[in-house]
């Protein structure tokens, strides 16, 4: 196979699809009031009116433009460019069907996203707790008290590789998946991303999502961190995809935060 197509324009187009498309699809309902559904509550705010406070700090322009820069930028480019070198060295069968089998598709994709958010869940910690990691890089991304599915990209490229790129490379490397199971993870990886950052708060959301599966973070998990965890020091709620690591590791706020204390 082509190296360059394999492992460089394919992760690149499932970073693409992963975010483009669910950032796209819920910045519009959302705008339009298409989503009659709840939002995460804090303390009884109207999160339209939060989301205008963390406009007024970071414009919506400025969020469009350093998206776009973090998916088609010259950074993403130089990442694809990493991972054409990176990845036939990570994953080492060199005789792969056209098509993944069904089960070992679904059971190396369950586990990549195990691996995966545990590498998050660490590449996040340390730019807590590491002043230095928190000045220069996390706090950026933390600039957005409110999140919204376009703040999701609003983020450093050394944060991005810290949470995303070796978490990816490093749950690669440990399952030795197909392409087409590493793209798969890409995409869904990322737009579960977007989806944590757009606030929504509902028992259908969750069940399409699969976050109503044991040890899964739902969506105010992330809310939760991003409005009371905005400093450097001992964070919470710090996993993305599942909320064990923070109960293991001393970092879990409650696995409901809808029960925390006003």
């Amino acid at each position: 196979s082509n190296r360059w197509l394999c492992w460089g324009a394919g992760p690149l187009l499932a970073l693409s699809a992963g975010t483009i498309l669910p950032i796209s699809l819920l910045e519009l309902a959302l705008r339009r009031g298409w989503l009659r559904i709840r939002y995460v509550k804090d303390h009884e705010q109207d999160r339209s009116d939060m989301i205008k406070r963390t406009r007024q700090k970071v414009a919506v322009q400025t969020q469009l433009l350093w998206a776009i820069s973090t998916i088609l930028g010259p950074v993403a480019w130089a990442n694809a460019l990493l991972s054409v070198f990176l990845m036939p060295r990570a994953i080492r069968q060199t005789r792969l069907p056209a098509v993944p089998k069904l089960k070992s598709f679904m059971g190396k994709l369950a586990l990549m996203y195990v691996i995966g958010d545990l590498g998050l869940y660490w590449g996040h910690r340390i730019q807590h707790e590491f002043e230095i990691l928190w000045k220069r890089v996390h706090s950026m991304h933390h600039r957005l008290e409110t999140p919204t599915p376009l703040g999701t990209l609003y983020i450093d490229p050394t944060d991005a590789t810290l949470q995303a790129g070796l978490p990816l490379v490093l749950s690669a490397a440990m399952t030795q998946p197909h392409p087409l199971t590493f793209y798969a993870y890409v995409s869904l990886r990322t737009a579960e991303n977007v989806i944590n950052h757009s606030g929504l708060d509902s028992k259908l959301v969750n069940l399409l999502t699969l976050k109503c599966l044991p040890f899964r973070a739902d969506i105010a998990h992330h809310d939760y961190h991003h409005k009371f965890s905005n400093y450097a020091g001992k964070a919470k709620n710090i996993g993305e995809a599942f909320w064990i690591w923070d109960y293991f590791f001393g970092t879990l706020a409650k696995a409901d935060v809808r029960q925390m204390p006003k």
